[in-house]
């Protein structure tokens, strides 16, 4: 075997013996929360009951992410991901719902943010009227 065969052979096998070696990090990163009120017990109620409705509309809008990937040919050297806290939810939500933006959530805007169904205040209000 000439030394230039041996040295791609060790080569091969070292190749096929070799693992992946990865790290992953996810990060979360939370905002602080909007100071809101409510005018009333049934405000606050039906704020929360239309963030449970809402969830997926609120999550979706704007939520920042980063990812980065950092690897060689068979070896994943690292992962980072960097993502919000449930405080971003709680924010946009009172960004959806308090449409003054005054601080507080009245009985009609929280009736309204309730009653959204998961869709975005433009699409939900031009639903024809009685479909809705």
């Amino acid at each position: 075997m000439t030394p230039k065969t041996r040295a791609f052979a060790v080569l091969a096998v070292a190749l096929l013996l070799a693992g992946c070696i990865s790290t992953s990090k996810t990060e979360y990163i939370d905002e602080q929360k909007v100071a809101v009120s409510f005018e009333s017990n049934r405000a606050e109620k039906l704020f929360f009951e239309g963030m449970a409705k809402n969830k997926g509309l609120i999550a979706s809008v704007g939520r920042p992410q980063e990812k980065t990937h950092v690897s060689l040919i068979l070896i994943n050297v690292s992962e980072q991901k960097v993502t919000s806290g449930p405080n971003r939810d709680f924010n946009q939500a009172v960004r959806f719902c308090d449409t003054n933006h005054d601080g507080v959530i009245t009985e009609h805007e929280a009736e309204m943010f309730a009653s959204l169904g998961g869709k975005p205040p433009a699409a939900a209000s031009a639903a024809p009227a009685g479909q809705g």
